[in-house]
């Protein structure tokens, strides 16, 4: 929210200057598949088999902006811009790189050292597999591989980068997926399979106990439902399995579960799950309780012509907001990810001369924007 500050008319429809209220956030986004390098991340290898046409245009690719090694750089830049509130993500592969091959007893006991651990500074995380080891009492759990999160140690190092952002003045949103599956996850069928729902339950949690007490707003999930169908139905993102129209069509009625509706049902499941641990954790430690949300893909979609209302109408219904009627229950808000206006034609997105479009391709406006907040606020 803000207000006009006193001005001059300069006889424009906007006011020459705008004061946001106090609490007003201006805050700078970035996620590990952005960001991260010394990476094993989904995207590499979807990228590098020629599946990403900017990617293999893109010199040092695999070293992206080096967030992970050097996240100073990016911290200063963002301060320097003066964001109050930086978001930035964990990579789900790096913490659980082994799909889990664990005895219940060896991962029981894990639970148990996780717990007992102690006040959750970055050594104390460092320090958990060896004192696993020690809780065996002669029980061979080497090689051995739980559920949640298995690298500590990269926990620890995410620690100390949340830290960094707050000492650079700018409060922490984290996401906790956003768009990069484990590859053993991927390989079990992905959001297509109700496991991996139960498997980001365990990973939140994990997550919640190593960063909760710094971590100022939670992103669960970033826009499950352009996941779901750039992953399951277009195959734009890894692991990417395109099928055709007809084929879609034909999962949506036959098999609902083994569809983009399968993988969006399981997202839904997923999100719930992560929102009541993220809660859970917090309790237990005495802190807070967490600010949980989601981030939604927020599209204007404009007709080309009269015939592509209907296209219009069905994208609307299909994408808008159906997923966050159904969590709503679990949510402490909503985050709205706008990249402009799509002007629709057939199945195409079109782009007519009149208009201005950004980098992305989406057009230039921003009073949809604003029509967007509207219709999320009613």
């Amino acid at each position: 929210t803000g207000r006009t500050a006193d001005s001059a008319d300069s006889g424009s429809a906007f006011p020459e200057t705008f004061v946001f209220d106090s609490d007003f956030m201006f805050g700078v986004a970035s996620a590990p598949a952005h960001a991260e390098d010394q990476s094993i991340d989904a995207w590499i290898p979807f990228c590098e088999s020629g599946k990403c046409h900017a990617w293999l245009d893109t010199p040092r690719r695999t070293e992206r902006l080096r967030f992970w090694s050097n996240p100073t750089v990016e911290l200063d830049l963002a301060a320097g811009l003066g964001a109050s509130i930086y978001r930035m993500g964990v990579d789900w592969q790096r913490l659980s790189p082994h799909a889990p091959n664990g005895s219940a007893v060896a991962c029981n006991a894990l639970n148990q050292v996780k717990l007992g651990s102690g006040p959750l500074t970055s050594a104390n995380l460092r320090a958990i597999p060896a004192r696993w080891l020690e809780h065996s009492r002669g029980a061979d759990w080497l090689g051995s591989a739980c559920s949640g999160v298995q690298d500590f140690a990269a926990l620890a190092h995410y620690r100390e980068m949340v830290q960094m952002v707050r000492a650079h003045g700018m409060k922490v949103m984290l996401t906790l997926f956003h768009h990069a599956l484990p590859d053993w996850l991927a390989a079990r069928g992905g959001w297509l399979s109700g496991t991996t729902a139960t498997e980001f339950e365990v990973f939140a949690a994990d997550v919640a106990r190593g960063l909760g007490d710094l971590v100022d707003m939670w992103i669960t999930i970033n826009e499950p439902i352009r996941f779901a169908l750039f992953t399951y139905v277009q195959g734009h993102w890894p692991p990417g399995t395109p099928t055709s129209y007809s084929d879609t069509v034909w999962r949506v009625v036959a098999k609902p579960d083994a569809s983009f509706i399968g993988a969006a049902t399981t997202l839904e499941r997923a999100h719930r799950f992560a929102f009541d641990s993220l809660y859970e954790v917090h309790a237990q430690f005495g802190w807070p309780p967490p600010r949980v949300g989601l981030a939604t893909r927020a599209q204007k979609w404009q007709p080309l012509t009269a015939f592509d209302i209907p296209t219009v109408a069905f994208y609307d219904a299909a994408t808008k907001f159906d997923f966050i009627d159904k969590v709503k229950d679990k949510l402490d808000f909503v985050g709205l990810n706008y990249y402009g206006k799509e002007i629709l034609h057939g199945t195409t997105i079109a782009q007519p001369p009149h208009e201005e479009y950004s980098e992305t391709g989406g057009a230039i406006d921003a009073y949809a924007l604003f029509e967007l907040l509207l219709e999320f606020r009613e």
